[in-house]
């Protein structure tokens, strides 16, 4: 939401589409990856986007990859979740060639980006770290307040901050309770 919001405020006409949650304002395009996939491509040509920056998984990059192959665009794929295994061989080849479409591939860390290349050996030729939209510095007490308001967050509240599915437990191993 706050990637979104930041490049609405910049003046970018900016369209989501996704396959799990509930959003009227932007593309449902269904659970099943296959159907997902083939209805993100159709929606990619009606909208004919510049850029197209896709999240995690194959059936996510799969119709950035064929828009960009038969129409042109910048396509960046970021990689948010360490892998828990090695993919089979035909898997490990196919990703790869996707990846190869892309301009470039971003990482929300480096150790992420170590992990990901060393555990199916990819060949990345552009990458980038995108660290978490956190500010870097020190947050005033007027920011904590309207964060307070806006999330409607009491002053003795405990908050938990979690980013991730924290559902999977190789995600959520390091969380304390």
């Amino acid at each position: 939401m706050n990637l979104v919001e930041a490049l609405k405020t910049k003046g970018a006409d900016v369209n989501v589409l996704f396959r799990e949650g509930v959003d009227p304002e932007q593309f449902f395009a269904g659970k099943n990856k296959i159907v997902f996939s083939l209805a993100c491509y159709r929606h990619l040509r009606k909208i004919r986007p510049e850029v197209i920056h896709t999240h995690g998984t194959w059936y996510c990059l799969l119709p950035g990859a064929f828009y960009k192959k038969l129409h042109g665009c910048t396509l960046v794929h970021t990689f948010h979740t360490e892998p828990d295994k090695q993919l089979s061989l035909p898997a490990k080849e196919f990703f790869q060639g996707l990846l190869n479409a892309c301009d470039c591939v971003t990482f929300g860390s480096m150790s992420l980006q170590e992990k990901v290349i060393e555990i199916d050996n990819f060949c990345i030729p552009s990458t980038a770290i995108t660290y978490a939209g956190v500010k870097a510095g020190k947050i005033s007490h007027s920011e904590i307040e309207l964060f307070s308001e806006q999330f409607s967050i009491g002053k003795d509240a405990i908050v938990l901050l979690a980013i991730g599915m924290t559902a999977l437990s190789h995600k959520a191993k390091w969380l304390k309770s």
